[in-house]
């Protein structure tokens, strides 16, 4: 068992399934959650982003977890609420994450003093992601984002409302290909980066879990959100 908590293939997985267990909470306490999960998901997957990792053998980056349940939340929000309310969250996401790189670049340039050191230098290192990465981002989310919402409504229009599987599978794994490639592509083109070698890998995750996620879809028609406000 031990040997099991020391791998990074068990803490990947279990923080893809955390993440989806977050989302499933987040939508029974009611949209608003949910809508500020997904801000919050974005911005976290962009933070731990760059730290690359093996998993079976594979490079992904280690916010892939988090990335990979987004579109989860935003078919939940569509299925539930409709396409205006999907978009609402993805504008809030994109606009949290806009916002962290901005307010990144100031705190870098703030001195710490020498008893803060160690927790100064690990801010610093924290918010010195690259500014292409951080605009490439948000931009490739909110793009595709947009279009998965697009497509899970044109599918529904033609298809109806039984064939959830149908518009949540398609929807995901052409936005989730779309993403991937078109955020390595403006993040690393033209560097030593392995970029389409790891965006494939990537893109092989985001569609399993696209797959896994329609049982949470399914489950979540018989959840009745509590609208919970204080």
């Amino acid at each position: 068992m031990d040997t099991i908590l020391n791998t990074t293939e068990f803490w990947f997985l279990f923080t893809t399934f955390l993440t989806m267990g977050a989302i499933l909470a987040a939508y029974k306490l009611g949209k608003v959650y949910l809508m500020s999960l997904v801000a919050i998901c974005l911005v976290l997957s962009n933070v731990i982003g760059p730290k690359i990792v093996s998993v079976f053998g594979y490079a992904i980056t280690a916010g892939t977890p988090l990335f990979a349940a987004l579109p989860l939340a935003t078919d939940l929000l569509t299925e539930r609420y409709g396409k205006t309310v999907a978009r609402n969250a993805v504008v809030a996401a994109f606009v949290g994450m806009i916002l962290f790189a901005l307010i990144s670049r100031p705190v870098i340039h703030m001195a710490w003093l020498p008893f803060s050191e160690s927790a100064g230098t690990a801010v610093d290192t924290l918010m010195s992601s690259s500014l292409r990465l951080m605009i490439a981002s948000p931009l490739a989310y909110a793009i595709w984002q947009f279009i998965d919402i697009g497509i899970y409504h044109f599918i529904k229009a033609r298809t109806g409302e039984p064939m959830l599987w149908l518009r949540n599978n398609v929807s995901t794994v052409v936005a989730q290909a779309g993403s991937t490639l078109t955020f390595f592509f403006l993040a690393f083109a033209g560097t030593d980066v392995p970029w389409l070698q790891i965006a494939i890998v990537t893109i092989g995750f985001y569609w399993v879990i696209a797959a896994l996620d329609t049982v949470v879809v399914y489950a979540a028609k018989h959840v009745e959100p509590l609208e919970f406000d204080f």
